[in-house]
């Protein structure tokens, strides 16, 4: 009988196959989503800020990325920093275990639906400037300040729009649908500027303002969250040195148009 030999074969070789070493790809890169405010819609707003009387600055918040014009430059907050107090406010509540009795709603719902100033006062009197600053730093705010009484808090663009842009993760769970709603039906006198635009394009708008006349000129804000399918961006549009309370609002209209 005749003797085979065994060879050991490489796993390589393969009957009638030519070996072949695998290909290497290169790790896939994550694929950013498009942007719901574009570098070029940005641009089209900062023009338009460019051209306004006074002072006027905006700032963009999406995907964890900051667009801006003088996002970084500081203004007196007047009412726009309720929105602070609202959710300062639930948060103590939320630490307290505390259920919110009908006269903290409704001094809630004054002071954001109305705006009204006695009921911002009592509020911060509950909570307190480190109660704002508290809120200040988990919405990642890096420039505003408060001294003995919430209207004289200091607040840049740039720290409203993540302010806005991160509501929900800084509202508690349990009262996140309460504090939106009132940020959502602020009086129809009330809402104007950015809301009714970012409505007109069908999106879900929380929103608050803020106006003061002072001798160099009114100061008029507004910041927004808006939502559309997968899009959630804040916005924050901060004036001063209008000519008029209704010069802000235009230029506030002006900027939101542009930019969505």
């Amino acid at each position: 009988m005749p003797i085979v030999s065994l060879i050991s074969l490489s796993p390589l070789v393969l009957t009638g196959a030519v070996a072949t070493a695998p290909v290497r790809r290169a790790p896939d890169r994550p694929v950013r989503p498009k942007a719901c405010v574009s570098s070029a819609d940005i641009a089209r707003a900062r023009s338009y800020a460019r051209g306004r009387p006074g002072r006027v600055s905006f700032a963009v918040y999406e995907s964890g990325r900051i667009g801006s014009w003088g996002g970084g430059v500081s203004y007196r907050s007047a009412s726009l920093v309720k929105a602070m107090l609202l959710v300062a406010d639930l948060r103590r509540h939320d630490r307290l275990r505390a259920g919110l009795s009908s006269g903290a709603r409704s001094r809630l719902s004054a002071m954001i639906r109305v705006s009204d100033n006695a009921q911002a006062s009592a509020t911060f009197n509950l909570v307190g400037a480190n109660g704002l600053r508290s809120v200040a730093r988990a919405a990642g705010m890096r420039n505003y300040t408060v001294a003995g009484y919430w209207g004289t808090s200091q607040l840049t663009a740039s720290d409203q729009a993540r302010f806005f842009g991160r509501l929900d993760g800084l509202l508690p769970a349990r009262f996140r649908a309460y504090g939106r709603q009132l940020l959502r039906t602020v009086v129809p006198a009330q809402t104007w500027g950015g809301a009714p635009v970012a409505r007109r394009h069908g999106f879900k708008t929380v929103f608050k303002s803020g106006w003061l006349p002072r001798t160099d000129g009114w100061v008029v804000h507004q910041g927004l969250q808006v939502r559309r399918g997968r899009c959630k961006v804040g916005l924050a549009v901060l004036t001063g040195g209008q000519p008029s309370m209704a010069t802000g609002v235009g230029s506030i209209r002006g900027v939101v148009e542009r930019l969505l």
